[in-house]
């Protein structure tokens, strides 16, 4: 009975282990991905119509599709959906 407990609490621990590092590894990086700023883009001086934006930042890949109209961003269209996207940020 000894033999199947031992088992059996290894058998939970390695599960632990590899649900614990999953986790880590999705979300190595996302802090860095949140907390970017477009400081280095002026829309003012932009011309009215669709631009492409690619960010690729270790496993973070975006490819979004924007539309400006009267020195205004009006649309952002994202071409590439994430695995894990949320509706409420990708609608």
């Amino acid at each position: 009975m000894k033999t199947f407990f031992k088992i059996l609490m290894s058998l939970i621990l390695l599960f632990l282990l590899i649900f614990v590092g999953g986790i880590f590894y999705l979300s190595r990086g996302l802090n860095e991905v949140m907390s970017i700023s477009l400081n280095g883009i002026d829309i003012s001086k932009l011309d009215d119509g669709k631009y492409t934006g690619e960010y690729d930042h270790g496993r973070w890949t975006n490819k979004l599709d924007i539309t400006v109209k009267n020195k205004i961003l009006t649309e952002i269209l994202i071409k590439d959906v994430v695995t894990f996207s949320k509706p409420s940020v990708s609608d």
